[in-house]
């Protein structure tokens, strides 16, 4: 079943990117349209010279400005590995979601818990110390030039 070939996303009267849902959800225009389309963990980051240098690492911020800016990275973007491995964490809540369980995530640096959905059932105890990982395809990364 397909809800559209094309959608339109509009802000206060006017029209702020359309095209193939798919093309929105990957590559939205700015932070407000990645809220649209899903759930982002937004961490603080300076850009310089293409990359976002952030608390969790650095990723790829090719064509934008040097400055702050805003770092999303989807819940399922984040995967887990074994304690040691990958960048510490530590498990502070976990919701059973049917086929996905919802992690809030300590992570040393950040001001806030980061927000992972994981199929690891294994996973699910409070203060469990593990290893996280990030999908470079599930980040998202906005200069504040443009805020």
């Amino acid at each position: 079943m397909r809800i559209a070939d094309r959608v339109v996303l509009m802000r206060k009267g006017r029209i702020v990117q359309s095209g193939p849902p798919e093309e929105l959800y990957r590559k939205p225009v700015d932070l407000e349209a990645a809220r649209f389309f899903c759930d982002v963990n937004e961490i603080a980051c300076a850009i310089v010279d293409g990359q976002a240098q952030s608390a969790i690492g650095h990723f790829p911020a090719e064509g934008l400005a040097n400055g702050p800016g805003s770092l999303c990275i989807r819940p399922q973007g984040i995967k887990l590995l074994p304690p040691g491995e990958g960048i510490a964490g530590r498990v502070q809540s976990s919701r059973f979601l049917g086929e996905m369980i919802l992690l809030d995530l300590n992570v040393q640096g950040l001001e806030r818990p980061i927000q992972a959905r994981v199929r690891e059932f294994s996973v699910v105890s409070r203060s469990r110390d593990v290893g996280i990982t990030i999908d470079f395809d599930e980040v998202l990364v906005f200069s504040h030039e443009h805020a």
